[in-house]
Order: structure tokens, then sequence, then C-alpha cells
């Protein structure tokens, strides 16, 4: 009888542990954290293999004590709601969101949720900086004069006196950017010609019209959906032979002429700590929303070669990198 007793209760142990392989770990329920991804799974690869060695540095193990849930959004803003509302009936403890629209989303589909915003115009959502309001915290793309060094970077190497600035009318943040393009152009002499391309479509015809217009060069006003469609706004670009400069260098690493700004992958990777410190009993309230304060150079030598453009000295000494 004793025996018998003995190989029902084993058989129950190991059903457990074979139904909730996580809790037998360590016996620990893995924590949850959904990540809203504004590129497709295949652009988005090797950003989110930042997010997970973050995580792994951080000591969570994925599968064991973390579940990362991703959702690719690849440029289709409106699908936000709809992938927010999956992460949290999927049970996520805090949804990480890249950029103003999906972060947007996912503050409108939960005000109890953490969220932890990643990317340019993020700080526009909460009244204040040191202290956000509701659930919403993260790490922002933006400074104050990025706009006016982006514009100085630029004309020091195509001259004037009308730069063109490809903007998305359809992300509300974009008019201050583009107004403190204007303001700076103005400072400099210049006039800054505005572009607008709301969806990847247009982004071409974009192009077209900069070059119609006489433009020297464009700037990509940062934007979720230029970011999520990079490969194409470089690629319409050199269509048109126009020079670019922007803020992240995966536009540089592709082909633009000039990147100047934050690192995604910084942003990325001071991301995960704020979600981190949420895990462990942080409020996103008492969480700064945190503004970068190193920002790289790069400049692509073979595109100033195909453009036929000579690069002043005193940038390619600045420069982080120099892509031969």
């Amino acid at each position: 009888m004793f025996t018998g007793v003995f190989r029902i209760v084993l058989a129950a142990l190991v059903s457990f542990v074979v139904l909730h392989p996580a809790m037998a770990q360590d016996g620990v329920k893995p924590r949850r954290v959904g990540w809203l991804v504004i590129s497709s799974e295949e652009v988005a690869r090797q950003n989110v293999d930042v997010i997970r060695a973050a995580f792994a540095e951080l000591g969570y193990r994925e599968g064991k004590d973390l579940i990362l849930d991703v959702r690719y959004t690849a440029g289709r803003f409106e699908r936000g709601p709809e992938f927010a509302n999956e992460l949290l009936r999927a049970g996520a403890e805090v949804i990480a969101a890249g950029g103003y629209q999906l972060a947007a989303a996912a503050i409108k589909a939960t005000q109890t949720v953490p969220v932890v915003g990643v990317g340019c115009g993020i700080e526009l959502l909460s009244t204040s900086l040191a202290r956000p309001s509701g659930n919403l915290t993260g790490v922002s793309c933006q400074s104050p004069d990025l706009a006016a060094k982006q514009l100085q970077l630029l004309s020091e190497v195509v001259g004037g006196p009308r730069i063109a600035a490809l903007y998305n009318p359809a992300a509300p943040h974009m008019q201050s950017s583009v107004d403190a393009l204007k303001a700076a152009a103005a400072g400099l002499g210049l006039v800054a010609h505005p572009i607008a391309a709301k969806k990847a479509d247009e982004i071409e015809p974009a192009f077209a019209e900069i070059a119609r217009v006489g433009a020297r060069g464009a700037i990509v006003v940062t934007d979720a959906l230029f970011y999520s469609e990079r490969r194409r706004v470089v690629a319409s670009a050199a269509a048109h032979r126009i020079p670019i400069i922007a803020s992240f260098r995966e536009f540089a690493d592709l082909g633009a002429l000039l990147s100047y700004g934050s690192n995604a992958q910084d942003l990325i990777r001071a991301s995960v700590v704020i979600i981190d410190k949420i895990l462990k009993g942080a409020k996103p309230s008492d969480l700064p929303i945190e503004q970068p304060t190193k920002f790289e150079l790069v400049v692509n030598l073979k595109t100033a070669r195909e453009l036929e453009l000579t690069l002043p000295q005193p940038i390619l000494v600045r420069a982080n990198e120099v892509i031969e």
C-alpha cells in the first residue's frame, strides 16, 4: 500500500514539473514584459537581440524568470492599440513601446500597467520630465538643440540656401521639431523647406519633391515611421541624389551621408534598466523620463564620393566613425 501511495505522489510531482516548467526551475513565476516594436521582425532583429542581452546582463534568464513578449508593427502604427491590448491580455507587467505613436497607444490601452516609452517624442506624452504623469516613463532620443546641430553639419557640407526637412505630419510631435528646425535655419541664414510623408509609399515622392524644389540636402526629422522605413528613406535619397542627415547611425550604415544623434541601442539598454526598476517595485512617476547626453556623428565617405561632395576636415575630425 505504501508503494502505491508513493507512486501516486511521485506521478503528481512529475506532472507538476512538466506542466509548470518555469516555476519548477526556481519556484519563481517568470516576469512578463511586453514590447511594441516599430519595425518588422527582420529589420528589428539586431535591436531585439540588444533587448535580450540587456536583460541577461541584469541577471534575467529568458524562459526561466523572464518572458519577453514582442509585437512587431512593421510601421503600421494603427495596430498599436490592438497589440497593446494583446500584451495586456497575455499578462504583461510592463509594456515598452518604441516611439511616440506606440507609447501613446499603450497608455491609452492601460492607465495602470507601467509603460516605458523608448525613442523620439515620448517626452511630449507627459507633463513633466522629472515627475512623469500617470503610468508612463521612458527614454527620449531628443535634445533641445539637436535639430540646429544637424542643420549646421549638413549645411557645412552642402552649403545653402535651402535645406529640406522630411517630416511625418501624422505624428503629433513632429510640428514642434519642424518649428525648431525653421528657427535654427533662420539663425544660420538658411531656409528650411518642410516636405511631408505620412506613409511609407509617400517617402519616394517626397524625395522627388525635395529634388524639384532645389534643396541642397535634407534632414530626416526623427520619427518612428522613418526609422522603421530607413532602408526606403536612404534608397529614395540615393535615387534622387539628395544628401541626407538623420539622427540614428543605422541610416549612415545604410548609405545616408551623415547621422548625428543618440545611439538607438543605448536608448534600449537604458529602457531595460528602467523596466528592471519597475519590476522591482518602482513606480513610473518616480522615474524621470531620461534624455540622451551622448551623441555620435557618423560620416559615410562612400556616399560623399558618389554624390561628388567634399567633406570638410573639421567634420571628419569630429566624427565618431567614418564609413569608407
